[in-house]
């Protein structure tokens, strides 16, 4: 059946979560990292999408498709995991070089390190 297309319209005869997988499955085989922490930026603009829509559904699933999850690195504890966003990536590495600079995170609202607001992101941070 290679080579022809089926009712779905798929070309395989494999259901869309399936083939979704598999693509993805092939990437990290090839050395691709499973980026979870970050959103999963480092792939495709659709296989970003479908990653976390399975990290947001990830409890829904099958548990045959939760292993093959687990199989590429999105284990249930990773679903679990809430990702750092660009911004937040700038303020921890703002936050990391102004304690070693200052022997200290103690910083004032007002404070800003860097051309970075490091003292209203604390604050933010503290009033969650």
């Amino acid at each position: 059946m290679h080579g022809s297309c089926h009712a779905d319209g798929t070309g395989d005869g494999r259901p869309a979560w399936q083939r979704a997988w598999q693509h993805i499955y092939d990437q990290i085989k090839a050395g691709h990292h499973l980026d979870a922490d970050h959103h999963f930026r480092s792939f495709a603009p659709t296989q970003r999408t479908w990653l976390r829509l399975q990290r947001t559904h990830y409890d829904d699933l099958h548990p045959d498709q939760q292993q093959l999850l687990a199989g590429i690195g999105l284990t249930h504890e990773a679903a679990r995991t809430r990702p750092v966003s660009p911004y937040a990536e700038t303020a921890l590495a703002h936050a990391r070089t102004y304690t070693a600079a200052h022997h200290t995170l103690a910083a004032a609202y007002s404070t800003v390190h860097n051309a970075f607001p490091l003292g209203r992101w604390l604050n933010e941070l503290l009033q969650r």
